[in-house]
């Protein structure tokens, strides 16, 4: 799958990408360095490897952290979560402890990511587990959600409401025709080497 990602990568952008491995994504100082900043970060599916919201809301909470301090101005944090697990993650109250907002939601659009598999890295079984389907009703789907600073150019940004855990009906959608659909993610990646944070002592 590395290998796919690789050449498309190499094939659309021709050197213009610099491709890391082991990137820590609640330190990014520590990944990049203190100065680095982009314009958006993106993280699809993250997933500890164990179903334990308690775990993913200081997940959340860590990385939105260090994404918030690694911004441009005007920058975004983009992120892909399967149906539920914004509510059960506590996606709203993660990004307002790190000045982040919800401004916009919408189905993950697999079609943009040619050759990607939401999948368990080690194991590349299905994240359709019991606990998962508990809460969903429905198809699994995905939601991407983009998440900016509270304030802009002195303006407070509107909020946009998380989507319902189960279908959703909602929730914005993309208009007919326009070549994009929402995945049905069968599994998700877990997290790299399991680290302990300094502040709080747990370990992801």
């Amino acid at each position: 799958e590395a290998a796919g990602v690789l050449s498309r990568l190499q094939a659309c952008h021709g050197g213009r990408v610099e491709v890391r491995h082991g990137v820590n994504a609640w330190d990014l100082r520590g990944s990049f360095g203190d100065a680095a900043r982009w314009d958006i970060i993106a993280w699809n599916h993250p997933h500890l490897g164990t179903e334990d919201c308690r775990l993913h809301r200081f997940l959340l909470a860590h990385f939105l952290s260090a994404a918030s301090d690694a911004l441009c101005e005007g920058g975004r944090v983009v992120l892909s979560l399967v149906e539920g697990q914004a509510e059960r993650w506590e996606l709203d109250g993660q990004a307002a402890r790190t000045g982040l907002q919800l401004l916009a939601c919408e189905p993950f659009a697999a079609r943009d990511f040619p050759g990607y598999e939401c999948k368990r890295n080690t194991t590349g079984k299905s994240f359709k587990n019991l606990h998962s389907q508990r809460h969903t009703t429905d198809v699994m789907r995905s939601w991407t959600y983009h998440l900016g600073r509270a304030t802009c150019g002195g303006a407070a940004l509107s909020g946009v409401q998380l989507p319902p855990q189960s279908a959703a009906p909602n929730a914005p959608r993309r208009r007919r025709g326009e070549g994009r659909s929402d995945a049905d993610p069968t599994s998700m990646r877990p997290a790299a080497a399991s680290a302990v944070c300094e502040v709080c002592g747990k370990a992801f």
